[in-house]
């Protein structure tokens, strides 16, 4: 892997562990509360960030399974990349999930995402 790419990775890797270290002392009833209505818990985020990352994976693995050369990325490209990256950091901004994802449904409970999670990588 290339170097600065592994140094990122283990950052991360590092602080999900750090999290989940933190959230092992938490009950799931504590942890299945929204602060209101209209915002999510702290197991949809984490169930979210698993879901997020698992096809993410799947994304890359299908990329990278047809060997074809992959092509640079081109300037709206780039542009478009860098609004979004710029957006998502405004600290006042909140962005509405769709509303199928902010279904009624009971989330999963901790363990189950806490193992659904960490085995992502392990496929």
């Amino acid at each position: 892997m290339n170097p600065a790419l592994q140094k990122e990775f283990n950052t991360f890797e590092q602080k999900k562990s750090k999290l989940l270290s933190t959230l092992d002392t938490l009950s799931n009833p504590l942890l299945a509360q929204r602060p209101d209505e209209s915002s999510w818990c702290v197991l949809q985020v984490l169930d979210h960030l698993e879901k997020i990352e698992l096809a993410t994976i799947s994304y890359l693995e299908k990329k990278l399974s047809h060997n074809a050369p992959l092509k640079k990325s081109g300037f709206m490209t780039n542009v478009k990349s860098f609004a979004l990256h710029n957006a998502l950091r405004i600290p006042f901004a909140k962005y509405r999930a769709p509303k199928r994802l902010m279904g009624g449904e009971e989330p999963r409970n901790y363990d189950e995402i806490k193992e659904s999670w960490t085995g992502t990588r392990k496929k």
